[in-house]
């Protein structure tokens, strides 16, 4: 729980601070997502029924193996998660999370990854990822569910962090929590701090 506390410490502000919901591009982002390569795109009306669908999907299709489940969703700006930087010296490679103010290192194209392993009903892993970085996600398949409507990613991440019982998996949903782009994040961040 110690660990939880000093992310939301380090995530509060920044939250607080960012009442700046994202540009009008992020419609034309979730177009992109919605075909990306090597995903399987899973269609349903709301974010919790895309989920439900591709995890009865990944069960039928993976037999005793593990896959993602993913969504987009809309990050806040001045943050930049798995990012690289190419200069005259190459690519430099960022893995996690960058958060500056002020920054041009800025990623608006991530998701929330869930890892699903031997057939269980909740997630052993959740990743926030950049989408524009190539990867193979540990060779895993990866079905997409589109982009999340802030609400709904928000719920599913507040329930994930009341039900886990995996310090990982609540750290990570927190984590995603206070990169939303959303007016609500200081809130719920402050709730669980005293819940």
């Amino acid at each position: 729980m110690n660990a939880i506390l000093a992310v939301i410490f380090v995530l509060m502000p920044f939250a607080m601070f960012d009442g700046v919901l994202p540009d009008q591009d992020s419609s034309a982002t979730a177009a992109n997502n919605s075909g990306r390569a090597g995903f399987i795109a899973v269609d349903g009306a709301t974010l919790e029924t895309r989920i439900e669908l591709a995890v009865a999907r990944g069960r039928s299709d993976r037999t005793g193996s593990a896959y993602w489940v993913a969504y987009g969703f809309d990050i806040r700006r001045g943050v930049a998660v798995d990012f690289e930087m190419r200069n005259v010296r190459g690519v430099t490679t960022f893995d996690g999370l960058t958060i500056q103010e002020n920054s041009k290192a800025e990623t608006r194209n991530v998701a929330v990854f869930m890892l699903y392993e031997d057939g269980a009903a909740r997630p052993s892993r959740v990743e926030v990822y950049n989408l524009d970085r190539k990867r193979n996600y540990g060779g895993h398949p990866v079905y997409w569910t589109g982009q999340a409507d802030s609400g709904e990613s928000l719920a599913l991440l507040r329930e994930m962090v009341a039900s886990s019982e995996d310090g990982d998996v609540t750290h990570h949903a927190v984590v995603a929590i206070g990169l939303h782009a959303d007016p609500r994040v200081a809130d719920i961040l402050e709730s669980i701090i005293l819940g």
